[in-house]
């Protein structure tokens, strides 16, 4: 009995929840957050990674540990295990919902004659056994009943003290027997044990498997300190179980309560080892092929990612440090492996150029080997290991620092670019249709020889042949002369434009480009109202920007015009896939949320770190009741960095979503006609004032401070046809003069408000649609036999042609002299009849007007005697033909009509007479 009763006491409580929950969980589920966050690319979205080469079937020799690097500060671990009491108590049984033990029936019979003895045949709960119920001594281990401490070192070893009562009602039964002859069950009485201030010690050691690198929990070293059980109830037999009892409490220590705790080591041992998953974080192929299919990659597309949790774990200060194995590669067929090094271990898609990965020991990364394991090395960072630990803006320390390094980033950039995945197509269908022969023609109006119809589609087709590079830099408050935080530089990443010609698509020009694109990172939020981190874009940088031009064959400008022209749109090709990135859900953990980030850089003489730190706030939906840490006077014992609990409050809890509303008017569109916005994109001026531009208004909702200076200033970002979004801004009145405008059409503006700094006051965005169209329809006049009419056709970059307006001459003259012209109408045609009156009986041209919808107009004059299929009877080219004038004004009538007929009568009878004098 007393066996059963602490196994089910020891069961739950700190020791396997501490090693499940608090130490390793935090660390490497924030690590894992940049790889899995909610954006389409999330660990959900991977397949298993093959079973070679071991340990993971990741390549090692493009590992690294401390690729990514976390600490979570001594505050900050006081706040993770001050979860361990509210969780504890929430699994432990109690008196109400008690554990209930199983019947147990003891036979003392002898040639069936004698008793039996039965116990915990009582209701218990919903079923039958001895309710059994446990409470956390506050009193003796303050302040929730469990303590934790961890003294400074690596491979720390965390301290759990617990203390507890325990309870069970024993109902006890007897019945007689004769010679196998037994009466009914007789109840004797229902016995009490108690185990007051049971106590006992846990150790566990934290520590690296040499052969992996990943973290392990080494077994546990569990000690009973306190033993404390009694008997009560039952008469006369109660005082004899207490006696014995007594006895076992006396000798506890010694060997009968070593041999309880050798009995529940190898349970809680094993309990423990199955805790962390096998690897500890994430060893997956994530399919980029599916997670960026509207930019139609090619279907082998994917990313092999390793994070692991380990590589170094060492406690200094309080706080604990971990490092995490990241590595990437690409492989186009993972079936095929080969030994370290070999070419099968890294085939690189058939759209890039086939190069072999990064020689991590070599410059310019130079990382030492890790003999053991055969991966690389990066030594943990001080900023990630508590020297000095991160602090806010009062001087306060933060709860977790993170760090990733430029080298992993590296590693990405050349693996996202080996595995294809930035081989993709931007066209109409991720543009909102603005890349069409139409726009195009604005730019490049030799383009119309080619591709007559305005709407045909226009297909921009990215072949990168160099890796990403990253490069950090000082971030900072966005705006102009700013350094962005994160340099992507792309070298000789070609463009392919093909338009839709005959069927099919037909190559019209490759761009290629080396440019520096500015990225920053900001404190954002999930859909589902979790922290995040969103990349926006700060710019292309110009002055490192150069462009050239090839297969031009089929256009009559010069490849250095076209390129200047051009080289404006590779912004919107980066923006359209800047904006298939959602931002990076960073992970909740049992109850804590993050809140306070800061953003920015880490530098070292080894490598530089994108740097994350923030605090841990409390779920306000979260149920458990969680602890603040305690003052320092109630810390553990003297020599440890001991971690104590204080009663009374609860760690802050996280500030609601309250988002700033956004009110976003366009006060001003500026569009300038296309031969000036050409000239402006070919000399590289865009946002000048001769290329198109829109200025906004934007205020946010009354009641929230928007006056610059006052607290909590609002600020505002904004991003166009779904792409990336630009960083914020405090200025209210901005001018919008992005690349994107020189496609001409329907636009869509996304405009969002916070308050500065403030990723939870992040707004739902407004949309605000406008058009950018200054190009004139294109227009044709041309007879329709079977309608009998002058038809008006008319196609429009922007306009669908039943949008479309039309005028045309009228007879007379304004005082001007310029011919008269009708009111604009949706008709598209003149009967022949009309035109005739029209056009004075075809003496004056007939001029029309064709218009689109914001007013743009194109004009054409034709004479109808040069109309193909204009009847001759109204153009009066039969009488041209002899040299007679039919007249003006309206069309013969009945009198004219015989005057005519008695003329060509007259005629003929001349003829004849002629003819018969010649033959006399």
């Amino acid at each position: 009995m007393l066996m059963q009763v602490l196994r089910q006491a020891l069961r739950s409580p700190a020791p396997r929840l501490l090693a499940r929950h608090v130490l390793p969980g935090f660390a490497l589920l924030v690590g894992l957050g940049l790889g899995c966050g909610g954006n389409g690319l999330g660990c959900g979205a991977g397949s298993a990674l093959p079973s070679d080469p071991a340990p993971w079937g990741m390549p090692m020799e493009q590992a690294i540990e401390g690729g990514v690097q976390a600490r979570i500060t001594r505050p900050g671990f006081a706040k993770l295990t001050s979860l361990i009491p509210a969780l504890t108590q929430g699994l432990l049984p109690t008196q109400a919902a008690p554990l209930c033990m199983g019947v147990v029936q003891q036979a003392l019979k002898i040639a069936g004659t004698g008793g039996d003895v039965r116990v915990c045949n009582a209701q218990c709960g919903a079923g039958t056994g001895c309710p059994l119920w446990v409470d956390l001594r506050k009193d003796v281990v303050p302040p929730g009943g469990i303590a934790l401490s961890m003294a400074d070192g690596s491979n720390p070893v965390v301290n759990v003290d617990a203390a507890f009562d325990v309870h069970v009602d024993v109902p006890i039964q007897h019945r007689l027997c004769l010679f196998g002859l037994c009466q009914n069950w007789q109840n004797d009485c229902a016995m009490r044990f108690d185990g007051p201030a049971t106590h006992i010690n846990g150790h566990i050691p934290l520590a690296i498997d040499p052969v992996t690198g990943k973290l392990i929990i080494e077994p546990i070293d569990l000690a009973l300190l306190g033993l404390n059980f009694s008997a009560s109830n039952c008469g006369l037999l109660g005082d004899v179980l207490d006696f014995v009892l007594t006895v076992v409490q006396a000798i506890a220590k010694t060997f009968v309560g070593q041999a309880i705790v050798d009995l529940l080591r190898p349970q809680l041992t094993q309990l423990v080892n199955g805790f962390l998953p096998d690897p500890p974080g994430l060893a997956s192929r994530l399919d980029l092929a599916t997670a960026l299919a509207s930019f139609l990659p090619p279907k082998e597309a994917a990313l092999e990612l390793l994070a692991i949790a380990g590589g170094y774990v060492s406690a200094q200060g309080g706080g604990l440090n971990l490092g995490v194995i990241a590595g990437a590669n690409s492989d186009r067929d993972p079936t095929t492996r080969g030994p370290r090094g070999s070419a099968l271990n890294h085939e690189p898609s058939l759209c890039v150029p086939a190069r072999p990965p990064y020689d991590l020991g070599k410059a310019p990364f130079n990382l030492p080997l890790q003999p053991q394991r055969l991966d690389f090395t990066l030594d943990p960072a001080p900023a990630f290991a508590g020297s000095p630990d991160p602090v806010d803006a009062m001087g306060q320390t933060q709860d977790l620092a993170l760090g990733v390094s430029r080298t992993f980033l590296d590693q990405l950039g050349f693996h996202l670019v080996s595995s294809g995945s930035l081989c993709l197509q931007v066209g109409g269908s991720t543009l909102m249709g603005l890349l069409t022969s139409g726009t195009l023609r604005a730019l490049l109006p030799s383009l119309g020889n080619i591709l007559e119809d305005p709407k045909a589609p226009v297909l921009l087709v990215l072949r990168p042949e160099q890796p990403l590079v990253f490069r950090l830099g000082a971030g900072g408050v966005p705006g102009p002369g700013s350094d962005p935080l994160l340099h992507v530089g792309v070298t000789d990443l070609r463009v392919d434009f093909y338009g839709f010609l005959e069927e099919r698509y037909v190559r019209l020009l490759t761009l290629a480009a080396d440019m520096d694109v500015g990225i920053n990172l900001t404190p954002s939020m999930t859909a589902d109202g979790l922290p995040a981190v969103t990349l926006m874009l700060a710019g292309i940088d110009k002055s490192t920007m150069q462009v050239r031009v090839t297969n031009t064959d089929l256009l009559t400008e010069a490849p250095t015009a076209i390129g200047k022209t051009l080289g404006s749109l590779l912004s919107v090709a980066v923006g359209q896939l800047g904006g298939a990135l959602q931002p990076i859900a960073l992970p909740a953990l049992m109850g804590f949320s993050l809140d306070g980030l800061q953003i920015g850089r880490v530098q070292t003489a080894q490598d530089d770190f994108l740097a994350i730190v923030g605090n841990l706030v409390r779920d306000p939906n979260s149920k458990l009741g969680l602890l603040r840490p305690a003052p320092p006077s109630s810390l553990a014992r003297p020599g440890t960095a001991g971690l104590g609990l204080a009663p009374g409050g609860l760690v802050g809890a996280a500030r609601p979503w309250a988002p700033v509303a956004v009110q976003a008017t366009i006060v001003d569109r500026s569009v300038p006609p296309p031969e000036v916005f050409r000239a402006a994109a070919a000399e590289g001026r865009v946002g000048d004032g001769d290329t198109p531009s829109i200025t906004l208004s934007l205020a946010s909702a009354p009641d929230a401070p928007d006056s610059p200076g006052a607290p909590g200033v609002i600020e505002w970002s904004w991003r166009l046809d779904g792409g990336w979004w630009h960083d914020w801004s405090a200025d209210p009145r901005p001018t919008i003069a992005d690349p994107t405008l020189l496609l001409q059409g329907r636009h869509g503006l996304d405009v969002r408000a916070r308050r500065r700094g403030d990723g939870r006051t992040e707004g739902e965005p407004q949309r605000l649609a406008f058009v950018i169209d200054s190009t004139p329809p294109e227009l044709t006049i041309a007879v329709d036999a079977r309608q009998q009419a002058v038809a008006f056709g008319a196609t429009d970059n922007v306009s669908e042609p039943a949008a479309l307006r039309f005028s045309w001459s009228a007879a007379g003259a304004t005082p001007s002299g310029q011919p008269a012209m009708t009111e604009p109408a949706p008709r598209s045609s003149l009967s022949f009849a009309e035109a005739w009156a029209a056009t004075g009986g075809g003496r004056e041209p007939l001029v029309v007007i064709a218009l689109d919808e914001e007013g743009n107009q194109a004009r054409a004059s034709v004479r109808l005697s040069s109309l193909p299929g204009f009847p001759a009877r109204l153009s009066g080219a039969q009488a041209a033909g002899c040299g007679c004038d039919v007249g003006a004004g309206a069309r013969p009538g009945p009198a004219g009509r015989g005057a005519q007929l008695a003329l060509v009568v007259g005629l003929l009878a001349l003829a004849i007479a002629r003819r018969r004098v010649r033959r006399a």
